[in-house]
């Protein structure tokens, strides 16, 4: 317990998973608006001083690409821009981003032609929502799911696209997008955690996926009268 209590947890929002665990951590930063932990961590290694080996600058941009979906995702900011440009004067960005986005495996465009495939329009094609079952997710692992949330962002005209991954049997992690005017958090936290306006997320429980998608549909239904 008194190793929790040394440490210092690092946070863009303050979900409903994170407050527990800050219940037994003294130390606590937050910055809502940023766009990535990695981010965070970045501005406080160059506000102490601290000299960044060439790896961990790598993987730091990773972080901030991957959260902020190669800054396409709408919390992404100019602060983000302009730390990532000021890491690509001391790293090869272009090997990072071709390695995150660009260059796939056989299993991994699977999964992305499965999530595409299972894609269903709501409210006027104003909600997507895409899904996966834990047997589709297992071909590439379910730490490797970063990424998958931008797809149902893809279509002309959507407004919230919500991703819902089977990540272990019967338990669902679900990722809210929007592209700015709906504020995903408020859905999120209606479903047990929260997020940004633009991006936030929760897992529930449930016995088959279906009763997953009915649910999140009538939520969205419920809190922005689609």
């Amino acid at each position: 317990m008194q190793v929790l209590k040394d440490l210092v947890i690092i946070q863009t929002r303050m979900s409903q998973s994170a407050l527990i665990i800050t219940t037994q951590i003294k130390n606590t930063y937050l910055e809502p608006d940023a766009v990535s932990c990695s981010l965070i961590i970045y501005k406080i290694f160059r506000y102490m001083g601290v000299q960044i080996s060439l790896i961990a600058l790598e993987l730091l941009f990773a972080g901030i690409i991957t959260d902020s979906l190669c800054f396409q995702s709408p919390a992404t900011n100019s602060e983000a821009f302009l730390t990532a440009s000021e890491m690509a004067q001391l790293i090869d960005t272009s090997d990072i981003i071709n390695l995150v986005f660009v260059n796939k495996s056989k299993n991994e465009l699977t999964v992305e032609q499965r999530l595409l495939d299972s894609m269903e329009y709501y409210f006027n094609n104003c909600l997507v929502i895409g899904y996966l079952t834990n047997d589709t997710i297992n071909l590439i692992g379910k730490n490797n799911t970063g990424g998958l949330s931008s797809l149902v962002m893809k279509p002309y005209g959507v407004a919230l696209g919500i991703t819902i991954l089977e990540k272990t049997p019967g338990k669902y992690n679900i990722t809210f997008r929007s592209v700015g005017e709906l504020d995903v958090s408020i859905l999120a936290s209606k479903m047990g955690d929260g997020g940004h306006q633009t991006a936030a997320g929760t897992i529930i429980e449930a016995d088959n996926i279906r009763f997953v998608i009915d649910l999140v549909v009538s939520k969205t239904k419920e809190i922005y009268n689609f």
